[in-house]
């Protein structure tokens, strides 16, 4: 390939692609999301002969730079260097195929129509919409999350954030093309911007969330080393550590532990349970565990309320690879230099019932007045899927979420991870408390905002009250769907429309 074309659809595409993770934490330049888009759409439209070429690249560098966090997660669990870069490559590579068809499709049917950006952004919200489930999903750097601290972020109580990653990508080409436009447009154009930005402001002053109470909260960090944490020794440690800290907080109303506090199953510590939950009991105090547990003989990655509340949360959207093995048994035994664990989770059943938090009320008319608060969960992961949020949150007055990102070390992960739990408290309007095993441990508003957070990688206790909320959002209500029913419809009457000014 000679160097112009080198240049056009591989190397400026791959490098746009690496500067769109620049817009999402930790970094938050959200203007550099744009550019990134923009610039995409620009080579896929002044050079249509290399769309193919241009669209891979795009997603190469999209994904290579943007999830290069998971090298941190092989070499924790000992796979080689070399290996785990080939790994991550070979990922990037398979994920880059999804930006080759969503090129393909836009220049095929779509690029020389009047409604182009249109229809661009269109598509790039559906394909974000595919990542969410296509081989069980993989719904990480969506546009949206750009807009997470602005008032445009606080549209995703309306549109979600796939609605807000419409809106992204369209301004981000619309003012790429800004000059062609006349005077009277580029005015029209910026003013629509802001009228955006007043319509999240709007939103966030809406009447979707009523505060209903308070609890206070304690999030314990233990900051165990996530290579060892898995021996007895580390295992043992860590569980005294939870138990010490966890006995000097007898004035709170909630106390939580992060995923997989306890390595072993929740059956082989009966007994220490069963002491921590009377004494929580004793003090008026719910306690929820992140532990592994045994039902019907299979393992599930829980959550396990005691003392002063009721239930457990079983995981139900599970990690490939990490949690579960696909095609675990062939794979084992074909690839046994990468270390596969032979210990697979199992899912929890779709609908569960809710965790209940039962608070005593002291100073009311009715002493010692007993209220019940259903609580919405999620195990790490899952916070990345905005439906399985909803559905988890319905009904429930808070969020809580447990995790354990220390797998990737101090990357971009922990901090992306976040970003995405600050944008499903702004879909359901709920507050999230978020627990994590070395960080970032914090305390979210129902409006996205961090209100206190842990120094990662310490062994601290989060201690804050936390707003109680009844929440009827447009998200809430009617999902995202619809969203993509518009999309689908708009792009087939674009495609008709061309057809039929051809004839």
């Amino acid at each position: 390939m000679k160097l112009k074309p080198l240049l056009i659809a591989i190397i400026l595409p791959m490098l746009a692609g690496a500067l769109f993770s620049i817009g999402l934490a930790p970094f938050k330049l959200w203007p550099v999301t744009m550019i990134s888009i923009a610039s995409w759409y620009g080579l896929l439209t002044k050079y249509p002969q290399f769309s193919k070429r241009i669209s891979f690249a795009y997603g190469f560098g999209f994904f290579g730079f943007g999830i290069s966090w998971i090298y941190f997660a092989f070499i924790t669990v000992h796979v080689l260097p070399l290996i785990a870069a080939l790994s991550i490559f070979c990922f990037c590579l398979g994920f880059a195929l999804l930006f080759l068809v969503q090129g393909w499709l836009f220049t095929r049917f779509f690029a020389e129509k009047s409604l182009s950006i249109l229809s661009f952004a269109l598509i790039w919200m559906l394909f974000e919409w595919l990542r969410t489930w296509l081989f069980t999903g993989f719904p990480w750097l969506f546009s949206g999350y750009s807009m997470t601290d602005t008032y445009i972020g606080q549209l995703a109580s309306i549109f979600s954030v796939y609605g807000v990653s419409f809106i992204v990508v369209l301004f981000a080409v619309l003012f790429s093309q800004i000059y062609r436009f006349s005077h009277n447009k580029k005015a029209i154009l910026i003013s629509s911007f802001a009228l955006v930005f007043v319509c999240g402001l709007v939103t966030q002053n809406l009447s979707f969330s009523t505060q209903t109470g308070s609890l206070k909260v304690a999030v314990i960090q233990s900051n165990v080393d996530q290579k060892t944490k898995w021996t007895r020794k580390s295992t043992n440690e860590s569980r005294d550590h939870y138990l010490t800290e966890t006995y000097k907080l007898a004035d709170t109303d909630v106390i939580l532990w992060p995923e997989a506090a306890l390595t072993d199953s929740y059956q082989n510590n009966q007994k220490v349970l069963q002491h921590i939950g009377d004494w929580a009991t004793n003090n008026n105090t719910s306690l929820i565990i992140g532990t592994p547990r045994i039902v019907d003989n299979k393992p599930r990655n829980s959550m396990i309320a005691t003392g002063f509340a009721q239930g457990t949360y079983d995981k139900y959207h599970l990690v490939p690879f990490g949690e579960y093995m696909p095609f675990g048994d062939i794979l084992r035994k074909a690839l046994p230099f990468l270390n596969m664990n032979d210990y697979d989770y199992y899912p929890g059943q779709k609908q569960q019932n809710n965790i209940v938090i039962n608070q005593v009320l002291i100073n009311t008319v009715v002493p010692n007045k007993v209220v019940p608060h259903k609580i919405g969960t999620m195990i790490c992961y899952e916070a990345a899927y905005p439906a399985l949020v909803r559905r988890n949150a319905r009904n429930s007055e808070l969020i809580m979420t447990v995790s354990n990102d220390d797998w990737f070390g101090d990357s971009f992960a922990p901090h992306q991870h976040l970003q995405m739990a600050q944008m499903r408290a702004i879909e359901n309007r709920l507050s999230v408390v978020r627990s994590t095993q070395s960080g970032i441990t914090a305390f979210i508003d129902p409006y996205g905002k961090i209100s206190a957070q842990l120094e990662p990688f310490k062994a601290l206790t989060l201690i804050d009250d936390v707003s109680l909320n009844k929440s009827n959002t447009f998200y809430q209500i009617f999902g995202h769907l619809y969203l993509m029913l518009i999309a689908l419809m708009i792009l087939i009457g674009v495609y008709f429309r061309k057809k039929e000014s051809h004839k």
